[in-house]
């Protein structure tokens, strides 16, 4: 199968998985703010960008260890694309993890964001400060 970097069926598998991450925070995070719960989901909220750093880092640990795994010191010559392969999957598992995250919590800012500026025009102010404890800002 000839595909862009040449990865493995394992890496593709991982950063899909790693994309429909996201996706899913994506459409969690759209849903709570229609249904009027983000203030109510906040911890939630906050957890998903970490959530798919750590996934892109478990990939990066599965991928070495499956390039050590068959990785031969007997065998060296034989090796190396094995083990080479397994340090793709490490470092693209992990871009992907990342870069989700990053590209997760700019949508997560934006969207406190606009909930936020939308609570204080309601209210007639003319600046932006800090939500009250507790405040409904899921209305956007």
């Amino acid at each position: 199968m000839g595909n862009l970097f040449n990865l493995d069926s394992l890496t593709i598998i991982w950063l899909t998985i790693t994309l429909l991450l996201l996706i899913v925070s994506i459409v969690l995070v759209t849903v709570w703010k229609k249904k009027g719960s983000l203030s109510d989901n906040q911890r939630t909220i906050d957890c998903l960008p970490s959530l798919l750093s750590t996934f892109g880092v478990l990939g990066t640990f599965i991928g070495i260890s499956i390039g050590l795994i068959h990785f031969e010191t007997s065998d060296i010559d034989a090796s190396i694309p094995k083990l080479l392969d397994g340090l793709k999957t490490a470092f693209f598992t992990s871009l992907a993890g990342m870069g989700c995250s990053m590209i997760l919590q700019q949508i997560i800012s934006f969207v406190f964001d606009r909930a936020e500026y939308d609570y204080f025009k309601n209210r007639g102010g003319n600046h932006i400060f800090h939500l009250p404890l507790g405040a409904n800002v899921s209305r956007i």
